[in-house]
């Protein structure tokens, strides 16, 4: 004699890709990977699946090889003029204790 709830009339016996276990075709669902499974091993398909990767834009930009020449004016800086040493041009200005190397407008 079979057992209480082993049939449903139209519906049929079906067994679960996942756990193995049998359920009523009509309590089962089909998931995103294809597989027919029962209500518990059911999950619906992460969302980072659907993101699209945008293109990077890998162009580098154009470089400058020589800077354009600076001319200061030492009173702007509160500074001196010196001559380096050797050379005619640039002049050297030192500030603060620092020294910066500067063609200076004359």
């Amino acid at each position: 004699m079979p057992y209480p709830g082993s049939y449903k009339h139209g519906d049929y016996r079906a067994v679960c890709d996942v756990c193995g276990q049998a359920f009523f075709a009509s309590q089962m669902r089909m998931r995103w990977d294809e597989m027919f499974v029962c209500q518990a091993d059911y999950e619906v398909r992460h969302p980072q699946d659907f993101v699209r990767g945008v293109p990077d834009d890998m162009r580098a930009d154009p470089v400058s090889l020589r800077p354009e020449p600076t001319y200061v004016d030492p009173q702007t800086f509160g500074g001196y003029l010196q001559t380096l040493e050797g050379a005619p041009l640039p002049f050297l200005l030192q500030f603060n204790g620092s020294r910066i190397l500067r063609k200076v407008d004359t």
